[in-house]
């Protein structure tokens, strides 16, 4: 069961000590939610908090449910970072590093499984292997269209002037641009 937020179990788990720590430093006054003055009575306590668990900054302000999943999901690479770096270090934080990723995960599963609309954008993504497969494909066929370029209009360009080259150079590039953006090039070179 997890701990109350507020409670001495919780403070305890959150700075990695003991319950009697916790209950002799809020017997002094400290504030516990203050992490560094938690962090600097623990000093002086010659206990020393094993890192400081870092204020996660907020990329994304305002309100609302797309907001909200932002920070949350910025928060959870953040607590997954330093859970990483404390057990690479065999910091005792780990273990309390681990919780609150955790928890930061579950709140995200929740939001995701009790969203439809986030169910919906799940099923209509695409990984981003296979991102790179679909552009890949779409700048590879690109690339041939424009290489043939050269031998789609050669024998209308010969003996001309720049005044007679020019729009068909523009209508050739307006050809190619136009079948860009209509997606041509995603189900296959573009002959004409």
């Amino acid at each position: 069961m997890p701990a109350k937020e507020g409670s001495l179990r919780h403070y305890a788990s959150r700075y990695a000590v003991s319950h009697e720590l916790v209950r002799k430093l809020k017997a002094e006054g400290i504030d516990l939610e203050d992490t560094e003055a938690v962090a600097a009575r623990l000093e002086q306590e010659g206990a020393g908090l094993p890192e400081v668990p870092r204020t996660i900054p907020s990329p994304v302000s305002g309100a609302g449910l797309g907001a909200a999943i932002e920070r949350l999901k910025a928060a959870e690479e953040a607590l997954h970072e330093d859970y990483l770096v404390a057990l690479q270090r065999r910091d005792r934080s780990a273990g309390v590093l681990l919780k609150q990723w955790s928890s930061v995960v579950e709140q995200l599963r929740k939001v995701e499984a009790d969203n439809p609309s986030i169910q919906q954008a799940k099923a209509e993504s695409i990984s981003k292997e296979d991102l790179a497969s679909v552009l890949a494909s779409l700048f590879a066929n690109l690339r041939q269209d424009l290489d043939s370029l050269a031998r789609r209009v050669g024998s209308e360009l010969e003996m001309k002037t720049v005044l007679e080259i020019e729009p068909v150079i523009q209508r050739e590039t307006s050809r190619i641009v136009d079948s860009l953006f209509a997606c041509a090039y995603l189900k296959g070179a573009v002959n004409e």
